[in-house]
């Protein structure tokens, strides 16, 4: 028995009528009444009571009429949702993220336009350090990551695309001598202590960067494990600091930024995402993550 001979058998009880229901099924009458019998053969029962004006129901066509109609129902919607799904507009999407694609505005500024156009997909938002994304993407933890462009290039099997970008900046307690310059130069920092957000093999990490700033001349008097608890030592004048320009934006308490000259280098948010995916829910975010570019600072 297939799906039509539930459909064929719900439309005759419906219409009351075998000629209305072959009408409405694009059927001839003897075909529908044969198709009925067949139905009721295989059940080994009858289900309808023919009569000359009308048919009726039996017990068993009762119940059986009432399961129909709910199996044709859950049919209809496995449809639904199969094809949602195929657009990916249902799921789950697991994004990674550092911390600085929540300070620039950049994740959020994605997830309400994602919600938007996607508003009954799952989202799964996890912190991730910096080194473990791309092993999480691969590993099939994450479907996603907004985080820094830590390597010269994607490793194998990812794809990434930069968001945006923003120059570096130098933080340190509003006390700090140096706070009277509207911006400052890499010979202003040399007699400086810095404190570092260590991160060794990221090509464009933190204290890469700084390296590339100061030169021989970098003093480095505390290695942090992340980017808020050197923003914690920086505000009590435990050193200075680098971070990423989207924080020019962050107001914290005695925590005072300036801008580098003669500086080009610039942090960024990138977004990592597996080569070749093929589940439709990750590739409708990546779509909707790519459509504009965002570009900040100067």
């Amino acid at each position: 028995m297939e799906l039509r001979h539930l459909k064929y058998f719900v439309t005759v009880v419906n219409e009351k009528h075998f000629s209305r229901a072959a009408e409405k099924l694009h059927l001839v009458q003897p075909a529908l009444s044969m198709q009925i019998r067949d139905m009721e053969q295989e059940l080994g029962t009858t289900l309808l009571r023919r009569t000359t004006r009308n048919i009726e129901l039996t017990e068993a066509g009762a119940l059986f009429y009432d399961e129909a109609v709910r199996t044709l129902e859950q049919a209809d919607r496995a449809i639904y949702i199969a094809k949602r799904a195929g657009k990916g507009l249902i799921g789950t999407i697991r994004i990674g993220y550092a911390g600085n694609a929540i300070l620039s505005g950049i994740l959020p500024k994605k997830l309400r336009r994602y919600r938007r156009d996607y508003p009954d997909v799952e989202v799964e938002l996890l912190e991730t350090p910096l080194m473990k994304c791309a092993q999480a993407i691969l590993e099939d933890r994450l479907d996603v990551c907004f985080m820094p462009s830590f390597l010269d290039k994607a490793p194998t099997g990812l794809a990434c695309r930069k968001l945006a970008d923003f120059p570096w900046i130098i933080a340190m307690a509003s006390s700090h001598p140096l706070t009277k310059y509207f911006s400052l130069t890499a010979g202003m920092l040399r007699n400086e202590s810095f404190i570092l957000y260590s991160d060794p093999k990221a090509t464009n990490g933190h204290g890469a960067v700084l390296q590339r700033l100061m030169g021989r001349h970098l003093k480095v008097a505390y290695k942090s494990a992340n980017a808020f608890s050197v923003i914690a030592l920086a505000t009590a004048g435990y050193g200075i600091t680098l971070l990423p320009g989207s924080y020019l934006s962050v107001y914290i308490p005695r925590l005072t930024y300036r801008l580098i000259r003669n500086f080009k280098e610039r942090s960024d948010i990138t977004l990592y995402y597996r080569v070749n995916e093929d589940r439709p829910v990750v590739n409708a975010f990546i779509n909707s993550a790519n459509t504009e570019e965002d570009s900040f600072g100067t």
